[in-house]
């Protein structure tokens, strides 16, 4: 029986009564469904509530037309059915259950013998795909961090001619002195002095550093993943030559000229605190080139005008920055701390040689590139006939120290050399 047709007796009922079937008479009447009741005994207990005469065998006979269909439904003796079309049938008493109007739902199911696990399917490669690559290793990029970068647009490139020209201060001479108010009017009296400058002109090519891959055209199209990993490895391959080139391009052919060509090696006879250092470490070399780079006399005896904030050196290198004493506890300096030797920051990188370093100031080297690395794509040889493309990443750059800006930084090509400089006799 449907809900709907339930409530139309109650309702029926309620006005042969003269009133309406409170929600208590409705939980109760639920109740005695629910076990399946026999008929005397669910007339008796409607009576109890005020239901007589046809309202009750009404009633009685509604419910023991559910009950039967029910019981039968227990018994198994109904027509087998499948799971859709018995919830589809008992859809509203579902609903009850779930609107807390009844309290339980019985019905049975005829199932098959077999049963159905995991194993029951075969052959499939259904799986959770987790979508991002791993990547294998590969150093950071460290050098183009550290010095300043000048972006050429277009336009400048344009114009460039492909070089970058520069103009340091070739010589100049400082005559500035204490003279007489009347010097040079006067007979007899000297010219008040006379300074001089002169300069020069320098150029550095513009160099290009590319990386290209061919691909079938029906792979590039077909599988998403390829195109964007194809540009990650072009870019991540480019800027690790660049990022190399940076510190150590030699400027043959079309290297790049680095930072560690341009430097010149420090004159250890020339450190500060040469042989006059007791147990020196890898803090105390840090410190003397430190005030090498900065206090050194130029050609006219002037102390120079850098001030040295980086310190470039292999990762194997820094560890001996953690000394310790015989007990265990570390003998770091109190002017070490946080990754700084002083003021000069510790940069560690694969790319440093080791047992070789560099002491400078970065604010004195500049990278001229293109905006960005132009990723482009064409045909080479017969890839038409075969249906491939090559990609191609470039960019063109160069790095940059002026000429009169040479002694900005220092470098080490022996670690254990320059300690063994420092000790005292």
């Amino acid at each position: 029986m449907e809900e709907k047709e339930l409530q139309e007796i109650l309702n029926k009922a309620a006005k042969q009564n003269g009133q309406a079937i409170s929600e208590s008479v409705k939980k109760e009447v639920l109740e005695a469904t629910k076990g399946l009741m026999k008929t005397e005994d669910f007339a008796s207990k409607l009576e109890s509530f005020g239901l007589k005469d046809n309202a009750i065998k009404e009633l009685t006979e509604a419910v023991e037309k559910h009950g039967m269909e029910l019981a039968k439904m227990i018994d198994g003796k109904t027509e087998s059915k499948s799971l859709d079309e018995i919830i589809y049938e008992k859809g509203d008493a579902i609903k009850a259950l779930s609107e807390g109007n009844a309290q339980s739902f019985k019905m049975r199911v005829k199932a098959n013998k077999a049963v159905i696990n995991s194993g029951s399917l075969t052959g499939s490669t259904l799986s959770y795909r987790e979508n991002s690559i791993g990547q294998l290793a590969a150093p950071n990029t460290v050098f183009e961090k550290i010095f300043r970068t000048v972006n050429l647009s277009e336009a400048d490139l344009k114009l460039s001619n492909g070089v970058i020209s520069y103009m340091d201060v070739a010589s100049e001479t400082n005559n500035a002195a204490e003279t007489a108010e009347h010097a040079g009017q006067v007979v007899g009296v000297g010219n008040k002095p006379e300074s001089a400058i002169t300069w020069q002109e320098y150029s550095k090519p513009l160099r290009v550093i590319a990386d290209t891959i061919p691909v079938t055209r029906n792979s590039y199209r077909h599988l998403g993943f390829i195109a964007s990993e194809i540009d990650r490895l072009l870019r991540k391959n480019q800027a690790q030559r660049k990022d190399g080139q940076i510190y150590n391009g030699d400027g043959a052919g079309a290297n790049l000229t680095g930072i560690y060509t341009y430097t010149t090696a420090v004159t250890l006879a020339s450190l500060p605190r040469y042989l006059n250092v007791v147990q020196p470490n890898l803090a105390d070399l840090v410190m003397d080139l430190s005030v090498y780079v900065s206090n050194k006399p130029d050609a006219t005896g002037a102390q120079n005008k850098y001030a040295p904030n980086i310190l470039f050196i292999n990762p194997d290198d820094a560890l001996r920055f953690l000394e310790k004493g015989n007990d265990g506890h570390y003998l770091l300096p109190p002017f070490m701390q946080n990754g700084k030797v002083g003021r000069v920051e510790i940069v560690e990188s694969p790319k440093v040689v080791p047992n070789t370093l560099m002491v400078g100031d970065a604010s004195y080297g500049t990278i001229y590139q293109s905006e960005d690395v132009v990723i482009e794509m064409g045909l080479v040889n017969d890839q038409f006939l075969k249906n491939q493309w090559t990609i191609r990443a470039e960019q063109e750059l160069c790095f940059l120290q002026h000429n009169a800006d040479l002694g900005a930084f220092v470098k080490v090509t022996d670690i254990g050399a320059a300690l063994t400089a420092l000790i005292r006799p």
